[in-house]
């Protein structure tokens, strides 16, 4: 019973569903428009984003070498993209290589490359401004035989003052015409030259010079009459900016210490060292007169004409100024 009952209600619904459908084919008149495919995307779960592998060091370019003087220039290689910081300066490139001295080299072609300060002379308390070379004159005649090893060593202690970049040399002076100087010292033999020099240029203030002078200077031995004329035209030859005249010029008969006389003196002097259009001369001399002043008047007379401006020229050194190393 049942089982019949079901079975009626069943054909009765797909009954009612049949009329159903054939109506609606009916009143549509046309097939049915076919459907569209939908589709449904699932994403894929959100995974967290994986660490970057950190950046290799930069590869260090060993730095580029000067080429050597005269070698063709390499080849401009590709440009890296590295922008400077702004308040970095930018400085000119050096067209020519630096270039280090080499051992043994002569210290007169170092200093070339160099520029070389304006630095003075100092010579027993006077001195001589922005001097980068001089040459000291000295009366090496008899009547310095008392007075020349202090004289010598304050040479000494004028040059060991100056740096290597200086340059100097020293002129010792005296008569030797067979005479006797005024303290009764053998002056040298008849012929003898009239003046020694300690080198044929100058040179660099170096401590090796410096030791040289020392053992050249321990050899002098003053004699014969004084003739500082002679001993001012080898070192005003040298031309160095400076020169230090240091002489005793004791006056004599038969013209005195300076043989023609103060005028022409002071002309042959004028010739040696001309002043140009504004009155400047290329080497100044200094004189320094020991013991005494001048008698003829010729030490303080060549310091007026060539001993420049704005500085002392002249100066009288006493006995014991000497003495204690003044």
């Amino acid at each position: 019973m049942p089982l019949a009952v079901s079975l009626v209600l069943h054909a009765i619904l797909l009954g009612a569903l049949g009329t159903v459908a054939w109506h609606a084919v009916r009143a549509g008149g046309t097939d049915p428009a076919p459907t569209k495919d939908v589709y449904i995307a699932i994403a894929a779960p959100a995974r967290a984003p994986a660490p970057k592998p950190e950046a290799p060091p930069a590869r260090q370019e060993p730095a580029a070498q000067p080429p050597p003087p005269g070698a063709a220039p390499a080849p401009a290689g590709p440009l890296t993209a590295t922008p400077a910081p702004k308040s970095a300066p930018q400085s000119a490139p050096s067209n020519a290589p630096t270039r280090a001295p080499s051992p043994g080299s002569d210290s007169s072609e170092i200093t070339k490359s160099i520029a070389v300060p304006a630095l003075g002379v100092t010579f027993a308390g006077m001195e001589a401004e922005k001097a980068r070379s001089v040459c000291y004159v000295v009366d090496c005649s008899g009547p310095m035989v008392t007075t020349l090893p202090q004289v010598l060593a304050e040479v000494r202690r004028s040059i060991e003052q100056l740096e290597p970049a200086q340059k100097f040399n020293v002129v010792l002076f005296g008569d030797a015409t067979g005479e006797t100087g005024d303290d009764g010292a053998d002056a040298p033999a008849a012929g003898a030259p009239r003046f020694t020099t300690f080198d044929a240029k100058l040179i660099d203030a170096t401590p090796r010079a410096q030791g040289r002078l020392a053992d050249w200077l321990a050899k002098a031995t003053p004699g014969g009459r004084s003739n500082p004329l002679d001993g001012l035209r080898a070192g005003l030859a040298l031309k160095p900016q400076v020169v230090f005249l240091l002489s005793r010029s004791i006056e004599r008969s038969g013209g005195g210490a300076w043989g023609a006389g103060l005028k022409a003196t002071l002309g042959e002097l004028d010739q040696l060292n001309p002043a140009d259009r504004a009155g400047r001369r290329k080497t100044i001399i200094k004189t320094i007169q020991f013991l005494e002043d001048d008698p003829t008047g010729t030490m303080q007379a060549i310091a007026g004409a060539h001993g420049g401006t704005g500085e002392a020229s002249y100066r009288v050194l006493k006995r014991d100024e000497l003495m204690r190393g003044r």
